[in-house]
């Protein structure tokens, strides 16, 4: 047989579900510089956070990556 059953088919995952939240726990929302509520513990936007389980994996991607890079430019300033 090799018909999936059991434990094994339970592993199929949407590709949405594939990236993890940044969510650490520490969630303070804050505005930035251009106006926008960001929260403290993740840096994501408020609307990031709001839409975060309807994003693909590609978008989910680049919000990661725009925080990478905006925590790495931080980093650099000081």
């Amino acid at each position: 047989m090799s018909e999936t059953s059991g434990p094994e088919a339970s592993k199929t995952h949407s590709m949405s579900e594939m990236v993890a939240s940044p969510c650490i726990g520490v969630c303070q929302l804050t505005d930035d510089e251009s106006g926008e509520q960001v929260c403290h513990g993740c840096h994501r936007t408020l609307s990031e956070i709001a839409n975060w389980r309807n994003f693909s994996d590609q978008q989910k991607l680049q919000v990661l990556n725009r925080i990478k890079l905006k925590d790495r430019i931080e980093t650099e300033q000081y």
